[in-house]
Order: structure tokens, then sequence, then C-alpha cells
């Protein structure tokens, strides 16, 4: 069985370019997937649809230049949420770089803690 992988952006309005949800999920997605070393499998958000297993990325964008991300994970049914990740840009508004570089400090945080 694999990881169920569910993720939720909220304000992409206040990147620039803007960012559709999607892409950003699919940057959390694949940097999360190359630091486990194994592909998650998009799910759903209803619970019934959801595996023993899984990951919840929330990402938000809460001022211009600033973003975080809050991970829950299941492990065989037991949930640990883990502490906020955040990335700061200075003086400009953040872009998909900046996007990368929070996906993947969560991709390493997550691979890190599953050692």
């Amino acid at each position: 069985a694999g990881i169920g992988f569910v993720c939720g952006v909220d304000s992409t309005k206040m990147l620039l370019p803007v960012m559709g949800k999607e892409e950003v999920c699919a940057l959390f997605k694949a940097k999360i997937d190359d630091a486990l070393k194994q592909k998650t499998l998009v799910v759903g958000d209803e619970l019934a649809a959801l595996p023993a297993n899984w990951l919840k990325v929330e990402v938000r964008f809460s001022m211009p230049g600033t973003a975080s991300a809050t991970i829950t994970q299941s492990k065989s049914g037991k949930e640990t949420v883990h502490p906020e990740i955040a990335v700061d840009v200075m003086d400009k508004a953040m872009g998909p770089a900046d996007v990368k570089t929070l996906a993947a400090a969560v991709g390493q945080y997550l691979a890190d803690k599953a050692q």
C-alpha cells in the first residue's frame, strides 16, 4: 500500500506569477516523492478514501514574501501534526523558485523523520 497525499493551498494570489493550487501541490508532491524515494498517491480529502498511511500538506501564503506549510501525517491510522515549516523572502513577492525551496524543505523534513 502506498502513502496517500492530500494537499490544500491558501492564497496563491500572493505569488508572482500567480500559481494554481494544482501547480503548487504538484511541486510539493514531487519534492516529497523524491525525498521519501517513493511515489505518494494523490487522494481526495474524503477520509473514506484515505489509506492507512497518508500525508496532508497545507500550504499558506499569508503575506507577500511569506509561505508556510503544515504537515499532518498518518502512519497505520495514527496521526501526527508536525511543526510548521516556513520560508520568508525579503523585499519581493514569492515566486515559483521560493515555493520549490519550501517544498524541498518539507520533503527533507519528512525524509529525516522517516529515518
